[in-house]
């Protein structure tokens, strides 16, 4: 610590507040950090927690990065805030629609009906929604075309791709809406922030 030469107790006062000024920076420096730190977490968590979910690419590429949560999967931009009619490559779109596909129809009871309940425990804010249209759908197609079920729950291969092409034709033609997964966690992270930096500085004046 360096050594302090005073002259008069108004010197000391001057001298004392500046260095009460540097302190009082830094430890709030401290605590803003550390607080940004805890925040920046549990943002990343929520949203990994709420986003849509089908074969976790999105999921995985959320990450902290100093004080920022970065999505950097290569459709993470069109998921939170949609897009213009554009042309969706076929072969992952069929992938997601007969993982949607399968997901309903693995909520389906023994009447063959949807179960709302074993729906809402899939993971992602739109995932049992998407589950319940595209695996209604496909047993429509199905139907339509005279498929007779192999088992419960079976369906037309056909089925999968029509749904797909009509999902494709969809987004040439309207695009994709937002889903804000990234936007929403805003507000709750406000909330964590001031939550946290109060802590903090309660922790502080205790000790």
């Amino acid at each position: 610590m360096p050594t302090r030469v005073v002259k008069s107790f108004a010197d000391l006062k001057r001298q004392m507040n500046k260095d009460l000024t540097k302190f009082e920076r830094a430890l709030g420096k401290q605590v803003l950090q550390k607080a940004a730190k805890r925040t920046v977490q549990y943002l990343a968590s929520n949203a990994r927690r709420e986003l849509p979910v089908a074969f976790g690419e999105l999921r995985d590429s959320i990450k902290v990065v100093g004080t920022s949560v970065v999505a950097d999967a290569p459709h993470a931009a069109a998921i939170e805030w949609g897009s213009r009619p554009h042309w969706v490559p076929f072969a992952p779109l069929l992938k997601w629609v007969q993982l949607r596909g399968f997901q309903g129809v693995a909520a389906m009871g023994r009447t063959g009906k949807i179960s709302e309940s074993r729906l809402s425990r899939l993971p992602g804010t739109t995932t049992a929604g998407h589950a319940m249209r595209i695996s209604t759908r496909s047993r429509e197609i199905a139907d339509e075309s005279g498929y007779s079920d192999m088992a419960d729950g079976a369906t037309d291969v056909s089925a999968a791709r029509q749904v797909a092409f009509a999902i494709q034709a969809s987004i040439a033609k309207h695009g994709t809406k937002p889903h804000h997964f990234m936007q929403r966690q805003v507000p709750r992270a406000r909330a964590f922030l001031a939550e946290e930096v109060h802590a903090a500085w309660q922790a502080v004046f205790a000790d």
